[in-house]
């Protein structure tokens, strides 16, 4: 059985960060990114470019290029920031399995764990 992921991400943009809510999946080898307002990508894992997991993160973000598109991802909820409701991803038409929640900042080794399987499907 192929592994499916769906987790909470933000996507920073901006010297300062800006950050967006959205879901990281992926099913059948395919990622995806779902921010409110719809799906930003989904594009083959093998087709994610330059992937980095930036030491100033501490593990818990990684940047990586889409279709040309950098993304940079934290999976650890940045303060005074929502989560996007993960039940939107079935509204877009893409039911997954196995949801990974991502509580707040006491629970670090979740968003670790995150992190971590991530970097093996992405690599880096």
């Amino acid at each position: 059985m192929e592994k499916e992921i769906v987790s909470n991400a933000w996507s920073a943009s901006g010297w300062i960060a800006s950050y967006t809510a959205g879901i990281l999946t992926l099913k059948e080898g395919v990622v995806s990114f779902f921010t409110a307002s719809g799906e930003e990508f989904n594009i083959p894992v093998t087709e994610i470019k330059n992937v980095k997991w930036p030491m100033l993160q501490m593990g818990y973000g990684v940047h990586f290029d889409v279709n040309g598109k950098k993304y940079k991802f934290t999976f650890m909820q940045p303060n005074g920031q929502k989560k996007l409701d993960q039940g939107l991803v079935t509204s877009f038409g893409r039911i997954v399995n196995g949801v990974s929640a991502i509580k707040s900042l006491a629970h670090m080794k979740e968003y670790k764990q995150v992190a971590k399987e991530w970097r093996g499907i992405v690599g880096g």
